[in-house]
């Protein structure tokens, strides 16, 4: 029985990969910073599914989380999705996402672990979160978007170019 190569292309890419090659990995994200996903952004139940599966499965930190941790990470990261990108850089708001009772506990409860579930997040200039792994793939994702929308132009005017 023979082995499959080494050399042989990976199922899914390496994510820290992706992350070193786009735009994400080379800019310092702080309060100050544009969003980096566009406002009124949204993507897909294919790019949500994408983006989760991209951010939970492939992140390095994943094996170190709590099962408490990794469904509120999880949880985060879906709602994340769904929103564009972002999420509103509120603990309440996080917390019920993530899971936490709205009592004034559960919220104490997730501040504790604020730093486990949101460890590579960062707010911008518009108050919100992101997630530095989510915007690496939403990059690709629109990057993918844009290239296929200038095939489309391409294409109409070859076939109304054809037509004359």
């Amino acid at each position: 029985m023979q082995l499959a190569s080494s050399s042989a292309t990976p199922m899914f890419p390496n994510f820290m990969d992706i992350i070193a090659e786009s735009k994400a990995a080379s800019r310092d994200f702080s309060a100050d910073s544009e969003p980096p996903i566009p406002p009124g952004t949204s993507f897909t139940p294919d790019e949500q599914a994408l983006l989760t599966v991209e951010e939970v499965v492939k992140s390095e930190s994943w094996r170190f989380l709590t099962p408490r941790h990794k469904e509120s990470r999880y949880n985060i990261i879906w709602e994340m999705a769904r929103q564009g990108g972002s999420l509103p850089d509120d603990e309440r708001i996080l917390a019920a996402i993530a899971g936490y009772s709205p009592t004034s506990a559960g919220i104490a409860a997730f501040r504790r672990s604020r730093p486990d579930v949101l460890h590579d997040c960062f707010t911008c200039a518009d108050g919100k979160l992101y997630s530095r792994l989510m915007v690496a793939q939403a990059e690709l994702i629109l990057e993918e978007r844009e290239a296929l929308e200038r095939a489309e132009r391409k294409a109409t005017v070859i076939r109304v170019g054809n037509r004359l």
